[in-house]
Parts: structure tokens; C-alpha cells; sequence
């Protein structure tokens, strides 16, 4: 019997159907549903990048490779994508209509160029000549005029012309990274614009030097797959090795060409044999190219002071922390579970700043992933360094579109005498931990933050994310074992299974989890009340897979959150019918990962920064740490319990892999989360005795 899963790539472009989905929502603020819309496209621009471009890479070295949850051939898989995504495309098209047409209440009008008026077009003809046309360089292709490179990413201008009877073609460049977005209409109460390509398409026919017979406007996106690994024998810099790659991405070979405007055949065919690109890969748009120019009309729709957006949100401060007393000594006492962006991170950098100026830490250890550029966080960690506490930084430059942020940031570490490591040979490390080291009395105390999201005080804003602080002893000594071992470099088989409150990939996290699992269904075959929820970004490991469809057919309930790509299908006889798979999409984007089993009502949850991914069990340091409080572990309870209610952002898959709206009362989660915070906020300032959210929650149920 063949497994009921679905191919990963095609999960993921489920998946942004959900996204997209979210810009269709009538009940969202007009502008959140255009940032939506920014989003399905930002987010497809990578997925080719990235995902599509491995497919690439993998046909290139092995082409008869086959997906082990589907048996699709590579050459299957890429024909599934491409046709998927034209469909993806054309339900853009018809929300950007839609977006667009209600975007004219607000007085804000897109200005589409074969209906300029005359007014519109001196005005747009005017900013062409001032500002643009210095800006355009133009190369006609001939023999002595190679087709010039495109960059990743970047708009230009095709062009076929008649020259002396002979057809030509040509590129015409413009910056733009130096150069507005849109042009608008000298008006106050209004915002009518073109877009700025618009205008170049418009009017670049008089820099040719002969009769336009066609253009349009051309996009391409390269394959962003870098191959990061270097040889253990190569005594080389890898800070050096990782800027010499970013220079080599904008290289890569593209895998994908998009043009807006029509062109013939005999051009489309022209342009993609230059590209090496197949007629698959091209997609014709009518909306824009990429969405970079909404800041323009946030812009002017902020200044409106219109109703357009999500209503401001201020993060409650954490409730099991007094926000006027210092932390560590509270810290010592009890241990704090807190969820951004629903509470605040300001605890985190006052945190590393107290510890920083305290005589009695010596150390302070910490991991990075994803950091602001301008992260609070890692300034606390250089005062900490010219404090001369003993910094170590394990700063990963192999984080995706990251590596140019954290070579900067890794450079700035140093000179304030920060240790820092690079990663590790072989593994990205993903995990998200930091450790203090304090003496008091001739007594080590170990302070240890473990969290399921980045050091980023810019994504705590919008990124859900569960953050355990903690004074135990046995966490603060596993994670010393576990910075000595980033230390060595050298990771050996038997690592993973010196842990115990904390769970460590490779192998271990998958292990733990497999395990509990496989207990669970124990449990439930002797007592009946199996139940497993797992929380996670994506669901692709092929033997967690199995695991989990061997406990549904043993009859354990199992909830499956699952925000992107999920390859397993629910709702199989015989073999899935217990498994319920939930996306959530809304307003924050759901980061947090928890591992839950029910356990004979000896519940056990888990922490962790690690997706249900192969690469995550297995090609990345990750953590997984395991609660002890009851009352941290009913904390995160309420939390499942609110998400597995919600009605408005949850959708929920079929067997035949369709998402649709759960039924029930209305009920919005991350509404209802802000909501119950701040309302602990507001009771917790007016009765200084710190209960727990689980003693809040039946309060605030009673409303």
C-alpha cells in the first residue's frame, strides 16, 4: 500500500494558495490584503530560487533521482511546479484586480498606460526626460554586442526594432534599487501613479535607433542555491569563502523568465534560447512584476490616517516578570515561558544587558541565526565583550539571504573581542540558545534561554515564537555540553544521546520524537487516550511520516499545525482518518514548534527551533527542549486549545489535498491571544501576585 503523502514542492505551492487566500479576505484591512498579496509573490520569487533551483542542481548531477514519498521523476516534478504555478499566476491576476478596484475608495488609483490621458501623459513624458532617460543604458545585441547579463531579480526593457531592414534586439537596464517606484500625479487629496517601468516602457522607444516593432517588460530569477560546504582540509577563512559565494549567486542559471506586456512567439522564442530556458518556464503577467512599490502607497494611506490596516499592537509584557525589578534574580527563582509577539523580547535584551554589567556573570554564550541589522541584542553582546565577560558567538553565515547581515555583524563581534564561530563544518546551526554563566557565594548558576525563533527584535513583532528562560541546573549544564561541542567542531555519534531535558539534532530530536510517538500508541492501545498534537512550519521526514500514520491506524488522535508544507494527506481509510492537518495563516506568521503527547496524561511538550523537516533531523544543529513546570506546560495548552478553535485564519486539508474554512464560532486566534495578554497585562498591574495564563484564561473566557 502506497503512503498517503503529497510531493514537497507541491505542498509548498499549496501552501501560497493559502497566502494568497489571505489577500482575498474581504474582512481584512484593505492594505493588509495588498501586503498579502506582496507576500504570495515575494514568497514564489524564492520557492524558484530556491526550491525549484535544487531541482535543477539535483537533475544536473543525479537525473534519474525520484521523490521517496511519490515516485515523481525530477522532469515530473518540475512539469507539476511549472503548470501549478500558471495556475497559482492567474488567480493573482484576478486578486490584484480585486485589490486594486477597492484600493479607489481610499483615492488610490493605478494609471494604466493605453489609458493615459493627455494631462497624464505630458506629465509622465516630463519625469521621463528630467529623471529617467540619464538613468537607461541600452545595449542592442549583434555579434559585437553579446546578450548582456540580467540580475537576479531585476526589471529590465526587451526590445525588437527595424534597423536598415534588418530585425534587431535589445536590453534596455535600469537601476532599480536608485530609482522610485511608482510616479504620481501632482495631487494632494489623491494617489494616482504608474508604475516607474511603466513609464520607461512608455517611452524608451526614442533611445532606439530605429522603429519599435515590440517590447516588454522582463524579469528572470536565478537559481539562489549556493553549495556552502567546504572541505574540513581547506585551511581557508570561510568568512572570506561565504563572500566570494554571494558574488557567485547573481551568476547562478536562471529558472524562471517572466514578461509583462505580450510579445510574439518568435521573440519569446528568441529570448528564452539566450536564457537556456525551457517555454514552461516563462509566465506572462498583466499585474506588476514584483510589489515593491506598495511602501508608496502605504505611504500615502498612512498619512491619510485611513482605516487600512491592522489596529495597532503594543506586546504585553511578560506577566511572570516584574518589569521594574532586575531579572536574573527572578529569573533564579522561577523559571518564565512568555510568547512574542503577544509579549514583549524586550526581556531578552535587558536580559544580556543586565548580565553584561553584572560583576558576578563571566560568561555569556549564545547562538544567531536570523539578527536585525540593526539588532539591540547584539549590541548588548559587544558591551558585554568590552565589560570583558568571555562572549561566544556562534553566528551562522550560511543563513539564507542572511549571509551578507551576519558577515557584517560577525566582523563588528570581533573587534569587540567577542568569540566567534562560524557555524559548523557540515551543518547549519539553526538552534536558538543562550547560556549565562554567573558565580555567587563560590556557586555557578547557569541562566539558559531556549527559544523556537531567531535573536530578531524586527521579526518578535510579527513572528510567533515561544521563548523558556530557566535557572535548573541540569538545562544549564546541557547546554554548557552543548556550546563545548559547537566549540570542539566535532559532533560524533554518540552526542545526541548525552541530553535529556534538551533533545539535539542530528538524530536526536528525530529519535525523541519517533519515540514518542511509538509510546504514545502504547499508551493509547492500554488506556484509550492517545493524542499527539505537533505544531510545526513544515512536515516532510519521510519516517516521521510513517511513524504518524502507524499511530492513526492504531487509533491516536493527532493534530497536525501545520503553517507550509505538509506532505502528509489526512483523512485516508485505513490509514490517516485520525489525522486532522491545520494551516494557519493570518495576521502573524505562525513560527512556534511544539512537540505534544498526551502520554497518559503525563503530558509532554517540547520547545523546539526545528521544523519536521529530513534537513532539520538531520543537516542541522538543532534544539528541542522538553518543559517541566505544570504550569508552563498548561500554558501552552490554552495556546493549542485557542489555535485548534480558530475559525477565521485555520483551514483545514481533505483527502483529496484541498484547504477549506473550519466551521464553528468565529473565532480568530491571534486576536484572541492578543486579547487574553493584554488583559493579564492589565489584571497583573493591579494585583502584583503573578499567576500563570491557565489561572487568567478562565477569567477572561467569562467575558
Amino acid at each position: 500500500m502506497s503512503l498517503p503523502t503529497i510531493n514537497s514542492e507541491l505542498s509548498w505551492l499549496l501552501f501560497n494558495d493559502r497566502v494568497l487566500e489571505e489577500a482575498d479576505k474581504v474582512t481584512h484591512p484593505l492594505f493588509e490584503r495588498c501586503r498579502f498579496l506582496g507576500i504570495a509573490a515575494s514568497n514564489l520569487d524564492e520557492f524558484y530560487m530556491i526550491r525549484v533551483g535544487s531541482i535543477f542542481d539535483l537533475r544536473a548531477i543525479h537525473p534519474d533521482a525520484i521523490d521517496e514519498k511519490t515516485g515523481m521523476n525530477l522532469d515530473a516534478q518540475l512539469k507539476a511546479v511549472f503548470a501549478t504555478t500558471k495556475t497559482h499566476l492567474q488567480r493573482r491576476e484576478s486578486t490584484y484586480a480585486n485589490v486594486w478596484e477597492a484600493l479607489l475608495k481610499y483615492k488610490v488609483k493605478a494609471l494604466v498606460v493605453d489609458k493615459w490621458s493627455n494631462v497624464e501623459k505630458d506629465h509622465f513624458h516630463s519625469v521621463f526626460n528630467q529623471d529617467l532617460l540619464p538613468l537607461l543604458n541600452l545595449q542592442v545585441i549583434d555579434p559585437k554586442h553579446p546578450f548582456p547579463h540580467l540580475n537576479n531579480q531585476q526589471t529590465y526593457l526587451a526590445l525588437r526594432f527595424k534597423h536598415k531592414e534588418k530585425i534587431k534586439e535589445a536590453i534596455l537596464s535600469f537601476p532599480t534599487d536608485r530609482i522610485s517606484q511608482t510616479i504620481s500625479l501632482p495631487l494632494i487629496q489623491q494617489f494616482k501613479y504608474a508604475l516607474t517601468e511603466d513609464v520607461i516602457w512608455a517611452y524608451a522607444d526614442q533611445l532606439v535607433p530605429g522603429q519599435v516593432i515590440e517590447k516588454s517588460l522582463l524579469r528572470i530569477t536565478r537559481n539562489a542555491d549556493l553549495d556552502t560546504e567546504v572541505s574540513e582540509e581547506d585551511d581557508i577563512d570561510f568568512r572570506s569563502v561565504m563572500k566570494q559565494l554571494l558574488k557567485k549567486r547573481d551568476r547562478l542559471q536562471p529558472v524562471r523568465m517572466e514578461v509583462r506586456f505580450p510579445i510574439s512567439d518568435e521573440f519569446k522564442t528568441s529570448l528564452l534560447k539566450r536564457l537556456k530556458l525551457h517555454q514552461r518556464q516563462l509566465f506572462q503577467l498583466e499585474s506588476p512584476l514584483d510589489y515593491r512599490f506598495l511602501s508608496d502607497i502605504e505611504h500615502f494611506l498612512l498619512s491619510r490616517k485611513v482605516d487600512c490596516f491592522f489596529p495597532r499592537h503594543v506586546p504585553a509584557w511578560p506577566n511572570a516578570l516584574h518589569p521594574n525589578d532586575p531579572l536574573i534574580p527572578q529569573i533564579l527563582n522561577k523559571d518564565v515561558l512568555f510568547t512574542t509577539p503577544y509579549q514583549s523580547m524586550e526581556p531578552i535584551v535587558l536580559l544580556l544587558r543586565e548580565a553584561a554589567s553584572d560583576p558576578k556573570v563571566s560568561a555569556i554564550r549564545i547562538t544567531l541565526y536570523r539578527v536585525a541589522s540593526d539588532g539591540r541584542i547584539l549590541h548588548e553582546l559587544i558591551q558585554a565583550a568590552e565589560n570583558k565577560k568571555d562572549v561566544l558567538v556562534v553566528l551562522e553565515l550560511k543563513a539564507r539571504f542572511d549571509e551578507a547581515n551576519n558577515i557584517n555583524w560577525s566582523s563588528k563581534l570581533e573587534s569587540a573581542g567577542c568569540h566567534v564561530i562560524y557555524g559548523m563544518d557540515l551543518y547549519k546551526v539553526h538552534s536558538k540558545i543562550a547560556l549565562i554563566l554567573r558565580h555567587d557565594k563560590g556557586k555557578l548558576q547557569t541562566i539558559t534561554h531556549v527559544a523556537t525563533g531567531n535573536y530578531n527584535e524586527k521579526t518578535a513583532k510579527i513572528y510567533t515564537d515561544a521563548h523558556l528562560l530557566s535557572a535548573n541546573p541540569k538545562l544549564g549544564n546541557e547546554a554548557q555540553s552543548f556550546f563545548n561541542t559547537l566549540q570542539t567542531g566535532i559532533i560524533d555519534d554518540k552526542w545526541s544521546g548525552q541530553f535529556d531535558v534538551l533533545a539535539v539534532s542530528p538524530h536526536g530530536i528525530k529519535h525523541r520524537i519517533i519515540e514518542m510517538i511509538e509510546q504514545e500508541i502504547l499508551h493509547h492501545l492500554q488506556y484509550g487516550n492517545g493524542r499527539l498534537i505537533f505544531k510545526v512550519n513544515s512536515l516532510t521526514d519521510l519516517d516521521i511520516l510513517s511513524s504518524l500514520i502507524k499511530a492513526s491506524q492504531a487509533g491516536v488522535k493527532i493534530d497536525l499545525i501545520v503553517r507550509g508544507i505538509c506532505c502528509l494527506v489526512p483523512g485516508i481509510l485505513g490509514q490517516t482518518e485520525n489525522i486532522i492537518v491545520t494551516s494557519l495563516v493570518g495576521r502573524f506568521l505562525e513560527h512556534s514548534r511544539y512537540y505534544y503527547a498526551n502520554n497518559n496524561d503525563q503530558t509532554i511538550i517540547y520547545l523546539s527551533s526545528a521544523d519536521l523537516m529530513t534537513r532539520n533531523m538531520s543537516k542541522r544543529i538543532e534544539l528541542a527542549v522538553r518543559l517541566t513546570d505544570p504550569n508552563l506546560i498548561k500554558d501552552i495548552i490554552n495556546q493549542l486549545d485557542i489555535i485548534l478553535r480558530d475559525t477565521s485564519n485555520a483551514r483545514t486539508m481533505d483527502s483529496n489535498m484541498r484547504y477549506s474554512s473550519k466551521e464553528g464560532r468565529l473565532l480568530n486566534s491571534h486576536t484572541e491571544l492578543i486579547e487574553l495578554y493584554q488583559s493579564i497585562e492589565v489584571a497583573s498591574s493591579k494585583n502584583p501576585k503573578k499567576l500563570h495564563i491557565s489561572d487568567w484564561l478562565s477569567l477572561f473566557k467569562r467575558r
